[in-house]
């Protein structure tokens, strides 16, 4: 863009130096069209004179050594009419918008294949990863590992080792048997009815000071959509500047919440973090899910997986454009349901051991357009 920008910019130049020496041989050759005819005049001026004179001999001595004029009005002005120089820049510029309509298109037809092949081969990987995941039902024993090492929340100030979450399968290494990690299952202490989490329901709002400048809030910041245009919000310490996720005002901490999450678009990221997740930077220390910091669920487009710390679990579940989300942060279980027909059925849940208050956090992919919205439960 801004090599066509410049571009632009040197043709300006170029027309307006051909327009300003144009004008200058003009002018000069307007000048010597004056003097020429100056000396006409005077020439004009003595002959009359001469022929005046009685004296046919000095007639005809000053005849003689009369001095000739230089005639520059027969000589012809060569320059292009406009017509002429306009449709040739037309031309020229014609065969450049050719030229740079078939490179994007070329560029951008490399882009999809490159596209396509990290598509392709996520697919073969998720598939791969499918085949490798235990049954659901054996994963209750995770379960029985003796909770989680500490973590300390940055702002802390403790010598205490930090708390770590992993996410393990059953068949763990006896190097780790002295660790203690998160059990990933489907058999646990979270409710097992819709109806019963929703006497935990919970209507938080979305958090403007968090907001990606691609996203706009709207029906009481219960709302996001992914725009193209910026939104123009103010600078904020809080502003994710990076990744296209907002997070929620509220926090979570102490007993039970439950609410409900409706998504468009091809993926979408739904999850919870510690407020001191990173805001600024471009890496992973700022992404929903892919830091010690968050957890998230994460639609692909083609399945579910469970991310945190930067590891993927997949998941054997259907598509669902209504999440439920339930936290104990006390009890230290996270669990994410689809929802439809008033049924909610679980896809996974978290055993964990949370060191602060937690915030609902989302994250947008690059389809414009794509919402997410906060359900009322009332």
């Amino acid at each position: 863009m801004k090599s066509v920008e410049l571009m632009s910019s040197q043709v300006t130049e170029l027309l307006q130096a051909y327009e300003a020496s144009t004008y200058n041989r003009v002018e000069s050759h307007r000048y010597r069209l004056q003097e020429e005819i100056s000396q006409l005049y005077k020439q004009d001026e003595e002959l009359i004179r001469l022929t005046n004179s009685q004296d046919s001999i000095q007639f005809l001595k000053t005849l003689d050594t009369r001095d000739g004029v230089d005639v520059v009005g027969n000589a012809q002005l060569e320059i292009l009419p406009s017509e002429s120089v306009e449709s040739g820049i037309r031309s020229a510029l014609g065969d450049f918008r050719e030229a740079l309509h078939d490179l994007c298109k070329g560029s951008l037809a490399s882009i999809f294949r490159v596209v396509n092949d990290a598509e392709k081969t996520a697919t073969v990987l998720n598939a791969q990863a499918s085949e490798k995941c235990p049954n659901p039902n054996n994963l209750q024993a995770a379960s029985q590992n003796t909770g989680t090492p500490e973590m300390t929340p940055a702002s802390s100030n403790s010598n205490s080792k930090p708390k770590t979450t992993t996410l393990q399968h059953p068949a763990a290494s006896s190097a780790n048997s002295e660790k203690k990690m998160t059990s990933l299952s489907m058999e646990n202490p979270a409710p097992k009815t819709r109806e019963e989490m929703l006497k935990f329901r919970f209507e938080p709002t979305l958090d403007r000071n968090s907001a990606y400048r691609h996203i706009r809030l709207s029906d009481g910041d219960r709302k996001a959509t992914l725009r193209a245009e910026n939104q123009n919000y103010p600078e904020h310490t809080e502003r994710f500047v990076y990744w296209r996720q907002v997070m929620c005002q509220e926090s979570l901490a102490g007993g039970p919440y439950y609410w409900e999450v409706e998504w468009t678009g091809q993926k979408v990221t739904i999850g919870v973090t510690y407020r001191d997740i990173g805001r600024s930077t471009a890496d992973d220390s700022s992404r929903l899910g892919h830091n010690e910091r968050s957890w998230s669920l994460y639609w692909s487009g083609t399945a579910f997986s469970l991310w945190h710390a930067g590891k993927e679990t997949v998941l054997a579940a259907p598509k669902a454009r209504r999440i439920g989300v339930y936290v104990d942060q006390q009890a230290g279980v996270l669990a994410f349901y689809r929802v439809s027909h008033n049924q909610a059925h679980q896809i996974c849940c978290v055993e964990t051991e949370f060191s602060g208050a937690l915030y609902p956090g989302f994250r947008f992919w690059s389809g414009v357009g794509s919402t997410i919205t906060i359900c009322q439960l009332g």
